[in-house]
């Protein structure tokens, strides 16, 4: 993502940003059994170090593959736009207007507020977030002032992330007809699927330590 980044940086005419690989480091537990695996948390009740499992099946129930991944690569950082766009879907309080009600411009590269005013491209951060400012001398005299931001400036800025496209991409095949018809079926087979491989196959727990002999028992037990 940081290419992404600098490039549209660059485009402005500033220099690249320089990756700070100190702010990149993060503390996390280790196992003592199995350094491979990651904490997983699932409510308080339910942590513990695990592996994540990842199958598909066709819509007889038929496991076609199975991928066992580490899981401290789940929660933070993302190398690829699809794995990305469940990061960026942006919420609000409910008091104050939505980012939904905010028209984005692909021509003009800009955001068209309620009020019919313009929110200008201004810059990109280190974060990925394009940022779109609107006029202050025109905000002072909305009368949505107070449901659009807090800002003692009286200036709206909305974000947008460079890999957002992806977001909207994925927000419009969930809603075609084809992928819903799908998506009522998703239960049927795969959820069948991890009920028997969990209770009848045992693969709730491993026995194994690593990723790949975790990776080669599941393969076994689901493909057999």
């Amino acid at each position: 993502m940081s290419y992404e980044i600098n490039v549209q940086h660059q485009k402005e005419g500033k220099r690249p940003f320089i990756l700070d690989k100190e702010s990149e480091l993060t503390e996390r537990k280790i196992s003592k059994a199995d350094p491979e695996s990651g904490y997983y948390v699932k409510g308080e009740r339910e942590k513990q170090f695990a592996y994540s499992a990842h199958t598909a099946c066709d819509k007889h129930g038929f496991v076609l593959d199975v991928m066992v991944i580490l899981i401290a690569k789940l929660p933070l950082f993302f190398t690829d736009p699809f794995t990305t766009c469940i990061t960026l879907y942006q919420t609000g309080k409910k008091e104050f207007l939505s980012l939904k009600m905010y028209v984005y411009d692909e021509y003009y590269d800009c955001y068209l507020c309620p009020g019919n005013q313009e929110l200008i491209f201004s810059t990109v951060n280190r974060k990925g977030y394009r940022k779109y400012k609107s006029d202050p001398k025109k905000c002072m005299l909305c009368p949505l002032l107070n449901h659009c931001t807090q800002s003692e400036k009286h200036q709206k800025v909305n974000n947008r992330h460079v890999w957002v496209a992806y977001v909207e991409k994925a927000e419009h095949l969930q809603h075609t007809e084809l992928n819903r018809k799908l998506y009522r079926h998703r239960k049927e087979p795969i959820e069948r699927v991890f009920v028997y491989a969990k209770e009848k196959h045992g693969i709730r727990w491993t026995k194994y330590h690593v990723l790949e002999k975790v990776n080669l028992i599941q393969c076994l037990r689901l493909l057999q």
